[in-house]
């Protein structure tokens, strides 16, 4: 059974797709997004109850401040930052149908290549269906500003999605110059399942200042342990829980780099944030970046937090601007 970061990078690696489908087809401003439902007015629209069906989605969400329009969830979502009486609505990969009807929701978003089944039968359906890419980092950012649109929160989006694109630069501005390290993503070893080509993963490691395996990898995020001895990782990405398998997979302990130096990084820190395609990446770049050139981290830190305070300054001067 595929762990939650297993799944995770089925939602990476997903197909690109942004449509919202339901009833007759119309379009909605400038965006490269189809709605399929009726509309209250040419420009703009409230969503007033939407069913989320996934993790990333739900925080884009909190962060536009729409917490409060949040009725359903999966069970991969936590807590701690949900409205209450919040909904499940099932699992990441297989929400339930009833559920997400008895949420009656006027919109549901979702990310593509997961939830399949489901996507199929909403979209055939009455209810509008919201599905963005996060393929890439730039899909990211994107899909950041889709959600910001259908929600009237499009100024907030573009300005999330501006500085998180920003910070994330500034820090690639350092490590770029630097000798990348090789990393491996490593999300279950039986099977052995990794990142794909097409995620936002490898982006992030870029810019952090390393390099991702991706030859060897299949399109699910499989690979063999042969592949990874001959790619010989310097650092490898897990989750604290898997730590004692990695350390006892046959020729590990003597043969791959990260495995005798003791280099991991724990992708259960900062509450996920390098897995999950939210605003909090730039962040996690920041972070990894750190661990992967301790000896640059000095200059690391102060590129992401000049990039915050002139982001900062520049949203102040707009802002007076306006008055």
């Amino acid at each position: 059974m595929p762990s939650l970061f297993a799944t995770l990078m089925v939602v990476a690696g997903a197909i690109a797709t942004t449509t919202i489908a339901g009833c007759g087809p119309q379009t909605h401003s400038n965006l490269p997004i189809t709605v399929h439902a009726p509309m209250r007015s040419a420009s703009r629209f409230s969503i007033p109850r939407i069913v989320c069906l996934a993790p990333s989605i739900t925080e884009v969400l909190i962060d536009l401040k729409c917490r409060a329009n949040i009725v359903g969830v999966t069970t991969a979502d936590g807590r701690e930052r949900l409205p209450k009486g919040v909904h499940y609505v099932g699992s990441l990969m297989q929400p339930s149908r009833e559920a997400i009807l008895a949420c009656n929701p006027t919109l549901v978003i979702a990310v593509s290549g997961i939830s399949g089944t489901s996507q199929q039968w909403l979209q055939n359906s009455r209810i509008p269906l919201l599905t963005v890419s996060t393929n890439s980092l730039k899909d990211v950012y994107q899909s950041i500003v889709q959600i910001g649109a259908v929600v009237n929160r499009r100024t907030l989006a573009h300005h999330i999605a501006r500085q998180m694109r920003e910070e994330i630069e500034a820090v690639n501005s350092v490590t770029t110059r630097l000798k990348a390290v090789r990393v491996l993503p490593l999300y279950q070893v039986s099977p052995i399942y990794t990142s794909t080509r097409s995620s936002f993963i490898p982006n992030e490691i870029a810019a952090a200042g390393g390099t991702c395996m991706t030859a060897g990898v299949g399109e699910d995020g499989t690979t063999t342990s042969e592949n990874v001895l001959q790619y010989q990782p310097q650092v490898i990405l897990c989750d604290t829980r898997i730590l004692k398998a990695v350390k006892l997979m046959p020729g590990w302990q003597t043969s791959v780099p990260a495995v005798t130096t003791n280099r991991y990084y724990w992708l259960n820190r900062d509450d996920e944030a390098l897995v999950r395609p939210t605003p909090r990446i730039a962040l996690a770049v920041e972070h990894l970046a750190l661990f992967l050139h301790p000896h640059h981290s000095a200059a690391v830190s102060r590129a992401f937090r000049l990039a915050q305070r002139t982001f900062t300054r520049d949203k102040s001067e707009k802002k007076r601007e306006a008055q």
